[in-house]
């Protein structure tokens, strides 16, 4: 029950005041305790908005940016390695002489598993000057198969991907298969005039 507004005594004039009742201390050390920690969570959460959050954010984004940076540059030297030995295989007579004579010494040497794990593959496509698939090795663990259609394996039109502006010209990139995306490298079979 709150005490009711005292009269005081009237002031010089004639006029009468109205005084509020008297807190208790309590009530005023509470009062000011929750506008405190009010005011100190505004001012944190500003401050945690304007100042810490966006150096947050932009030391995040530069991490990504080098964690990116780091991913390319790997996908980039793969890329290389597999691109020189793509280049390697198709400067080979042998290859060359494969594709026009299908001789199986070529085959059983050069296009089976352990070819494939000795070079760290996954597939290897031979292809005519027509663009039509000579042989096709693909390798999934411990296992081999051929594969006389990649249709149903390379989400790509193979156009795109066998097409060459010079002699030398490779191409290298990332195709989307039904294994996940895999690395790729081109090269046109150069034989020995």
């Amino acid at each position: 029950m709150t005490p009711a507004p005292q009269q005081c005594p009237p002031a010089p004039g004639g006029q009468q005041t109205l005084t509020m009742p008297a807190m208790p201390l309590k009530k005023i050390v509470c009062l000011i305790m929750l506008l405190s920690v009010s005011l100190y969570t505004l001012v944190e959460l500003a401050v945690q908005r304007t100042v810490i959050m966006p150096s947050f954010m932009r030391l995040e984004r530069e991490q990504a940016l080098k964690d990116l940076r780091r991913c390319t540059e790997a996908i980039n030297r793969e890329l290389h390695h597999l691109d020189t030995q793509a280049t390697d295989r198709s400067a080979w007579d042998d290859t060359s002489n494969y594709v026009a004579d299908r001789n199986e010494s070529y085959k059983k040497t050069n296009l089976n598993h352990e070819s494939l794990v000795n070079a760290n593959l996954n597939m290897m496509c031979i292809f005519n000057n027509r663009r039509e698939l000579t042989d096709a090795l693909l390798r999934s663990g411990d296992s081999t198969r051929r594969v006389n259609d990649l249709a149903g394996i390379l989400d790509v039109d193979l156009n795109l991907l066998l097409e060459h502006k010079t002699l030398t010209d490779s191409r290298c990139g990332l195709v989307q298969t039904t294994m996940g995306v895999m690395l790729t490298t081109e090269s046109l079979l150069c034989a020995t005039i």
